[in-house]
């Protein structure tokens, strides 16, 4: 079986989307557009490090990791209380967590309260 490699012209493809050059392309939707490298990953159809291999060659600053997908930011006052009283899956449902990071940050709550 041969092995066969795509290579893409990403110049072309800027040019074909009205950029004047391909730093403009990831700039503009990467930068301005805030289009995750995941999102641009299935907008283009290669892999998302094929996405951050360009954005890296061509200097385009990254973002800081998270972006919308990332949950530590999201706090729930009293989750121990929440969780007993409503159930760690209803909890999770509500503020938009699957169950794993929630009993996650259980675990985190209960070992931060344990005497050293």
């Amino acid at each position: 079986m041969e092995l066969t490699s795509k290579i893409i012209d990403w110049p072309s493809i800027a040019t074909k989307l009205g950029f004047p050059d391909e730093v403009e392309m990831w700039t503009s939707y990467y930068l301005r557009r805030k289009l995750s490298i995941l999102d641009l990953s299935q907008k283009f159809a290669v892999s998302p490090a094929a996405v951050r291999g360009r954005l890296v060659k061509l200097g385009v600053p990254m973002r800081p990791r998270g972006g919308a997908n990332f949950h530590s930011k999201i706090v729930v006052p009293d989750l121990e209380a929440q969780c007993a009283e409503h159930g760690v899956p209803k909890v999770a449902d509500a503020i938009g967590l699957n169950k794993t990071t929630v009993y996650a940050r259980l675990r985190k709550l209960r070992a931060a309260k344990k005497p050293a």
